[in-house]
């Protein structure tokens, strides 16, 4: 079974662990690519890091337009937090 049959049938459960899943998968030899390994630990954690589509979906804005400009992985972690952060911040004052 490759990794996203194994993991379209293991989404059909995640809605009984309110609590996260962590989903296992092997894959080849990531070591020449480092880059695609933090993307796929990054994005899916933008998503559930908060409540609100639309202050995930800004964060992953952010963070891809950093990315696209050379940023390090710790500015653009920074850069979703701090996106998420102040757009929940509105969604409070609103």
């Amino acid at each position: 079974i490759d990794a996203f049959k194994k993991l379209a049938i293991e989404s059909k459960f995640q809605a009984l662990s309110p609590g996260g899943a962590i989903s296992y998968v092997e894959v080849p030899n990531m070591q020449n690519n480092i880059d695609a390994v933090l993307s796929v630990m990054t994005i899916p954690a933008i998503f559930f890091a908060t409540p609100h589509l639309i202050t995930s979906i800004a964060a992953l804005l952010v963070a891809v337009a950093l990315a696209y400009f050379g940023k390090s992985l710790l500015v653009v972690a920074a850069g979703s937090a701090l996106t998420v952060f102040l757009s929940e911040l509105v969604f409070i004052i609103i």
